[in-house]
């Protein structure tokens, strides 16, 4: 006779304990879910305490004032691997966050509502009956001094999240994020930025339901934050909550890679962008002249005049050098720096917490900065008309600690090309004790003209950028000696 019994599978503790190896920082994920079960749970306040023992292991509870779980919901839900019950449009995980929260741990406790449940492992005890406890209290035992680590860890994920949630730790509050209107937003996700510091910039940070999941790291100098459109996080995440799903890894990999190819698309969230008019407008870098230009193959022709009409041609002059004569240097019209200023439209962009100084503002610039905007809009003219260039483009400044330049295109002001007036003259200031000439600073200038004009067309640092910048360099210095009759007027402005 054949018998038959029921049986289940039996998990030892330490396959609990090999969990944490499935998580890329272990000690972070605790805080994450932890903190999004919490917020899930509808709680207004958090107080969390980290503490060393006396043996050497590591004490943190977890309290929270949601709504709690009844000793049903503990009993099948919680306890029960693979299990949830979660609120629609819940953030918290999908049956496994448990493992790396209690289960994984030396020991655990959790205490909610009239009961009381207490293990180590796959093994707990429940107590029912017992006063009333709002919200849920969740106190783990964590093996070894983590005190450090953790208290860093549940930092990190608060910083990063928004919330009105009060969230102390030790006592002490923790500041929560606050995030503006939105830089971009696609149908899957909407991308955020704020100021870089020295801990924290160079990563993205990926959100669902603006709670804060896991980091992938850039070049981009700045604060990035993607937030996940939708609540469902099961949609987009791996179990474990790490990554992205293979139908979604792709599309954020992508996303990465144009941030790493145009780190200046996204700028800082607070940036400040203001006009002021001149009486001329724009710089037109459309020259009917130009447009008839023939590069001309063979020995290059001798250097003539800029009024000469064989020079509409743009000729190349490689392979010679160009005498700057009094006739050159006439045949050019020049304004003053006072005159360029005030008849321009100048740009100011100040994507920093500070105020600008006067000494950069149009109407109250200095003598140095006059005479760098000066030849900021003569270089960007001469090298607009050498490049055929049809636009209209506002010249100006640009504050930003990542970009030495920056074009960009205002839906208000249209093309914009800005200089950082404070890198360029910091560069000129340290160079100068190294024995690098004006020349070479003004040179600087040139390349930095076309390689943001050449962002006219091409956005992106990708291939076509290298290819677009290379052939407009080379036009540009087979007529250096215009740009060298623009370097000497402007130096006496």
């Amino acid at each position: 006779m054949t018998a038959i019994f029921e049986d289940s599978i039996a998990i030892s503790s330490r396959w609990f304990h090999i969990i944490k190896k499935d998580y890329s920082d272990w000690k972070f994920a605790w805080a994450r879910e932890a903190g999004q079960n919490s917020l899930d749970a509808g709680a207004t306040r958090i107080d969390i305490t980290v503490d060393l023992n006396e043996h050497g292991n590591t004490d943190v509870t977890w309290a929270d004032n949601g709504c709690g779980m009844s000793e049903t919901t503990l009993r099948t839900k919680f306890m029960a691997i693979g299990e949830s019950e979660k609120p629609e449009g819940g953030t918290g995980g999908f049956g496994v966050a448990k493992l790396i929260l209690a289960f994984a741990q030396m020991s655990y406790s959790i205490r909610t509502q009239d009961i009381k449940a207490t293990g180590c492992g796959g093994r707990f005890t429940v107590k029912n009956g017992l006063k009333w406890h709002k919200g849920l209290t969740l106190a783990v035992t964590m093996e070894g001094d983590e005190a450090y680590c953790m208290k860093n860890r549940i930092k990190r994920w608060v910083k990063f999240t928004t919330t009105k949630c009060a969230i102390y730790l030790n006592g002490e509050q923790i500041s929560t994020l606050k995030l503006h209107r939105p830089k971009l937003t696609t149908d899957w996700c909407k991308v955020y930025t704020h100021k870089a510091d020295g801990n924290y910039a160079c990563q993205i940070r990926v959100r669902i339901n603006r709670q804060y999941m896991f980091n992938i790291y850039t070049s981009v100098d700045a604060q990035i934050i993607v937030d996940l459109i939708g609540s469902d996080s099961q949609a987009y995440l791996t179990s474990n909550r790490d990554g992205m799903n293979y139908e979604w890894k792709d599309k954020l990999q992508k996303l990465v890679e144009e941030l790493y190819q145009n780190p200046n698309a996204i700028k800082a969230v607070d940036e400040v962008v203001e006009l002021y008019c001149g009486t001329d407008g724009k710089i037109d870098l459309e020259t009917k002249k130009v447009k008839k230009a023939r590069v001309k193959l063979g020995a290059p022709p001798p250097v003539r005049s800029v009024n000469d009409p064989s020079v509409d041609g743009m000729n190349p002059t490689i392979g010679q050098q160009s005498a700057i004569t009094a006739e050159n240097k006439g045949s050019v019209e020049f304004k003053t720096a006072k005159e360029l200023i005030d008849g321009y439209d100048i740009v100011v962009s100040n994507a920093t917490s500070k105020k600008i100084p006067e000494k950069f503002i149009p109407g109250k610039m200095n003598k140095p900065m006059s005479k760098l905007m000066n030849r900021w809009i003569r270089v960007l003219e001469t090298v607009g008309l050498i490049l055929g260039r049809t636009e209209e483009v506002c010249p100006g400044w640009t504050f930003d600690s990542g970009a030495r330049a920056m074009y960009r295109h205002h839906p208000q002001f249209g093309h914009m090309i800005l200089l950082n007036p404070v890198d360029i003259m910091e560069t000129k200031f340290v160079n100068y004790f190294k024995g690098k000439s004006d020349l070479e600073i003004f040179y600087e200038i040139v390349c930095v003209a076309v390689h943001e004009i050449t962002h006219i067309d091409q956005r992106n640092h990708n291939n076509g950028f290298a290819a677009d910048i290379t052939y407009s360099m080379a036009k540009v210095l087979t007529q250096w000696h215009l740009l060298e009759i623009v370097r000497l007027e402007t130096a006496k402005a």
